[in-house]
């Protein structure tokens, strides 16, 4: 636990690195996760990195009648603390997650939600202060980050309040359909493919900022905090160079060997 505490002074960038140098597969990098709601450049997208134990979702196509089904939504299979994961079949233009399922996992003290597919719900989203990313094409809980800057809403009419702790979602892209006869959950708690060797386990880290998203198996926690705070410390001594107007290469070349 005190090295999951350790991990929330980092970004992805910072973990990314490290678990390249420990030859994890693509660097736990969760591809082309970025920033959707709130926008880019608001002070909302500035706050800490998010971080939590997965709660892996599988959908599958709705003709799809031989899979199994959960035995209640899946919306519901979330926890407090928590980053629920959601691999969408590819190629699918229907969201599987909207307005409706985060304000659930608000009312969860859920920590976020990651999707890899569509969403849809943009506007509510940024209304009730619960922060959206998208894909675009190209072992113990986590208690949820405290937040205590005020979201400003206009979803009165919601029963959203302008003082609700911002929780962060992520999705491939938008869709304004629904997932009613497109799409549904299947399993829930399974390892998912994310691509090539890189999978999502449940209870695996999952850490998203402005920058994307990261996976870390718990095995590596201890050892990615000793590389980000070993890189930490070099990159302060780097900056600290540089804005005393020492040469970009040589100053790298000193501190930065690897």
């Amino acid at each position: 636990m005190a090295g999951l505490q350790r991990l929330r002074a980092f970004t992805t960038c910072d973990i990314g690195d490290a678990l390249v140098k420990l030859k994890y597969p693509f660097g736990g990098f969760l591809d082309g996760i970025k920033m959707y709601s709130p926008d880019a450049a608001s002070a909302a997208a500035a706050t800490k990195t998010v971080f939590g134990p997965a709660v892996t979702v599988k959908m599958i196509e709705m003709s799809d009648r031989q899979a199994p089904s959960p035995p209640r939504h899946f919306a519901d299979c979330n926890e407090a603390g928590k980053i629920m994961y959601i691999q969408q079949p590819k190629g699918l233009y229907s969201a599987c997650w909207g307005g409706l399922m985060s304000t659930r996992a608000k009312s969860m003290g859920a920590a976020g939600v990651m999707i890899d597919g569509r969403m849809r719900d943009v506007r509510e989203h940024r209304e009730m202060g619960f922060p959206v990313n998208r894909v675009s094409t190209s072992s113990s809980p986590l208690p949820p980050l405290p937040f205590s800057s005020l979201v400003v809403t206009h979803a009165s009419h919601r029963g959203y309040t302008s003082s609700q702790r911002l929780l962060k979602v992520f999705a491939r892209a938008t869709s304004i359909l629904g997932s009613y006869t497109f799409t549904r959950a299947s399993e829930i708690n399974i390892p998912l493919q994310f691509q090539g060797d890189l999978w999502i386990h449940p209870g695996d880290i999952l850490a998203g900022d402005a920058d994307g998203v990261v996976v870390v198996p718990p095995s590596l926690v201890d050892q990615v905090v000793a590389l980000c705070q070993e890189r930490a410390d070099i990159d302060e001594k780097t900056f600290a160079a540089l804005r005393a107007g020492e040469e970009m290469g040589p100053t790298i070349k000193r501190l930065r060997k690897g």
